[in-house]
């Protein structure tokens, strides 16, 4: 899961990758609807959204409202079995899997972990993730360029349908061939980053 903000914000989920040749990304992005003067609620309504692209395609954008974090049970079954896995067979049949991540614990759920090494997909060890590397990840910029999409020209959201509507429809304005360039260049700028340090991409970036 990824953190919660309100419109105007940006953020990043996960990165699935695949090994060697072709990377995947698969991410949960937070949309904040309505500002705190037009809600009383405890928590303030969301949208969670699901989305796996990689270099060779993309699944549908899958948009879940929800107040709270979403827990094992709707984790295991929205995102990873009826989404995940069919893209991953899919698209990438065959290939070798790594999940990359983010560090919610709806990642680490015992239960999914367990699911994951089942189904014969590799996850990066919660030890072993970094928290934040946006240099790494074209995940960050995709939530960039659909955010900006999203509340263009200064648009808000009425209300979650209408903000549903809204990220289903721009997200089809991404372009695959800039999805697909941005994941190819993952495994260059790791190998890159070990090499020369952490912010030795970020020229290459701009």
């Amino acid at each position: 899961m990824g953190r919660q903000f309100r419109v105007h914000q940006s953020t990043i989920r996960r990165v699935l990758k695949t090994r060697p040749e072709h990377q995947k990304t698969s991410s949960v992005e937070q949309f904040g609807t309505l500002p705190p003067s037009q809600t009383d609620c405890q928590f303030e309504p969301k949208l969670l959204v699901w989305w796996a692209l990689s270099a060779k395609g993309r699944s549908s954008v899958h948009v879940h409202r929800s107040k709270a974090a979403v827990g094992t049970d709707t984790y295991l079954n929205e995102r990873i079995r009826k989404r995940l896995v069919p893209f991953i067979s899919k698209h990438h049949h065959g290939d070798s899997i790594l999940f990359w991540p983010d560090l919610a614990s709806a990642h680490y759920f015992k239960r999914v972990q367990v699911f994951l090494t089942n189904q014969g997909i590799k996850c990066v060890k919660r030890s072993q993730n970094p928290p934040n590397v946006p240099h790494a990840r074209p995940i960050e910029t995709i939530w960039c360029l659909l955010e900006q999409k999203v509340y263009d020209r200064g648009w808000e959201a009425k209300n979650l349908d209408q903000l549903a509507k809204r990220i289903i429809w721009k997200a089809k304005e991404i372009d695959q061939k800039v999805v697909t360039n941005m994941i190819l260049r993952v495994r260059g700028n790791l190998l890159r980053m070990y090499q020369k340090g952490v912010y030795s991409i970020v020229s290459l970036l701009m």
